[in-house]
């Protein structure tokens, strides 16, 4: 992918964008890694020596470290605290945190905690300016070929983590992203060890039947183990502003407009604590099941469905309404007609060019990994209502945030099952 001076320029009028201490360098940049960061003194200085020591083994272009220190207007008294102490020891350059470090050369930070910077969308609007003002710092020229790293305050990373990204960038070069693996670190009690590997093992299951179904959407999807090159960011329109699933939605855009690969040996090596932070993902699910919910299962019955729609969605039949319909089981035929496909089908069809595989490309657009997850949830009795109407992504006061149809909404990503 490559991006015109029209879509750079497009984007930047959108990007959300803050000012950058200890200062703005220059665009000289090839990669960067954000963090967004609240509240993260005990976890923070173990996950920027764990960069220290990956920076010294890259030996790749320039790359830069950039974290987003936040919390919401309504954050509690210990949470402020915690992030003032924080912006102190950065700005006295304190090396008990910063293990190398150089601020200004390695390291920048947005102040998004102090009074009128707070902010107010959560760890997916905290993403989207961090990825955004990094994205300004690249080299003109190196755009093209830049990736972006995501990652979080309490997740250390292998000291082969950007030499390992570089060599699979290279390798896949049609790829926009990646989902690397993780490892998350032992929990500390022993309940909480239990918790997050019946957890992992969740997540790798539902992503296996995923891949033996056939679905395009079948990776994991995890805010501190992604990287996505600079062309297919752009494209997708950037981090998802919400306070939970941010990740889950904006792969799922990534997948729209280029491949999205997988890392296969973990990368990254999280947490396993217990968080009411976000609304879902691995902190909501330990707590869950510490509080005595076990993890539901998905039915057989859906992965199976799952397989047969996806085999039998070809190019061909997709072009045929009426035959395509007529292969449909009865309750596949139910959940299309239900979400609105004998409506949208008709007029993509009129759109559509006449290369072989563009019907099937628009389908999987339209079927994406929401829709996926609505779908094998219709097919489990214990699964609880979709809300009726969806939620869409939150408009950051100041900024112009384009919005994108991605038919994202319905807070189905995976982990919300977890949670009910």
């Amino acid at each position: 992918m490559k991006i015109t001076p029209h879509e750079w320029n497009k984007y930047r009028k959108k990007a959300l964008l803050r000012p950058l201490e200890p200062q703005t360098p220059p665009p000289v940049f090839g990669r960067f890694i954000v963090l967004p960061v609240m509240d993260e003194l005990e976890e923070l200085p173990g996950t920027l020596k764990s960069l220290t020591i990956a920076l010294d083994r890259h030996n790749g272009p320039r790359t830069g470290v950039l974290l987003v220190i936040n919390h919401s207007p309504d954050a509690p008294e210990p949470r402020r605290t915690a992030n003032e102490t924080l912006l102190r020891l950065l700005r006295t350059a304190s090396p008990e945190l910063l293990h190398g470090l150089v601020p200004g050369e390695t390291l920048f930070w947005i102040d998004a905690a102090s009074a009128g910077n707070e902010l107010r969308h959560g760890v997916g609007e905290a993403r989207r300016i961090g990825l955004d003002c990094a994205l300004m710092l690249l080299a003109p020229e190196q755009r093209a070929e830049a990736f972006l790293c995501c990652l979080d305050a309490d997740s250390p990373v292998a000291p082969d983590y950007l030499l390992g990204l570089e060599e699979w960038f290279r390798v896949n070069p049609e790829a926009g992203a990646v989902s690397i693996a993780v490892r998350h670190r032992p929990g500390r009690t022993a309940a909480e060890e239990t918790a997050i590997r019946a957890y992992e093992r969740y997540m790798a299951d539902y992503v296996a039947h995923l891949k033996a179904a056939g679905s395009p959407y079948a990776f994991h999807t995890i805010g501190s183990a992604i990287a996505v090159r600079v062309p297919a960011y752009i494209a997708a329109g950037g981090m998802r502003v919400r306070r939970g699933a941010e990740d889950f939605y904006f792969l799922q855009a990534v997948r729209k407009v280029a491949p999205v690969g997988e890392y296969p040996t973990p990368l990254v090596f999280p947490a396993a604590r217990p968080s009411d932070r976000v609304p879902f993902g691995t902190g909501p699910a330990v707590r869950s099941q510490l509080a005595g919910h076990p993890l539901p299962e998905y039915a057989a019955a859906g992965f199976s469905a799952l397989k047969f729609l996806l085999e039998t969605a070809d190019d061909e039949t997709l072009r045929n309404p009426e035959k395509f319909d007529e292969k449909m089981t009865e309750p596949i035929r139910h959940f299309l007609r239900q979400h609105g496909f004998d409506t949208v089908w008709p007029s993509v069809l009129r759109n559509l060019p006449a290369r072989e595989g563009a019907a099937r490309q628009a389908f999987d657009r339209w079927f994406d990994g929401l829709k996926t997850l609505q779908f094998l949830k219709s097919f489990h009795p214990a699964a609880p209502d979709f809300p009726p109407e969806p939620e869409r992504e939150a408009p950051c006061a100041g900024t112009s945030v384009e919005k994108h149809q991605d038919f994202s909404g319905n807070h189905c990503h995976p982990d919300n099952i977890v949670l009910h």
